[in-house]
C-alpha cells in the first residue's frame, strides 16, 4: 500500500472540521472515483481492477461496485 501523503493531496486531509464533515459522503466520493479509475485502467477487467485498488478479489471489487451503485 502507498502511504497517504499530506503534501499535494489537494486539501482532502487538511479540510477544516470546525463546522463538521460528512465522512460517509467523502468516503463514497473517494471510493467511486478510484473504482471507476481502476476499471478504466484495467480495461474492464475486474480482477486487474481489484489488484489496482488493493482489494483481494474480483468478487470483493464487484461488491464495492454494487455498494457504491456503479454496476
Amino acid at each position: 500500500m502507498i502511504p497517504i501523503s499530506r503534501s499535494g493531496d489537494d486539501g482532502l486531509l487538511d479540510r477544516s472540521i470546525k463546522d463538521g464533515v460528512n465522512l460517509p459522503e467523502l468516503v463514497e466520493k473517494l471510493a467511486r472515483h478510484y473504482l471507476n479509475k481502476a476499471m478504466d485502467e484495467a480495461h474492464g477487467n475486474k480482477t486487474k481492477a481489484a489488484e489496482l485498488v488493493g482489494l483481494p478479489s474480483y468478487q470483493t471489487f464487484s461488491n464495492w461496485m454494487k455498494k457504491y451503485r456503479l454496476t
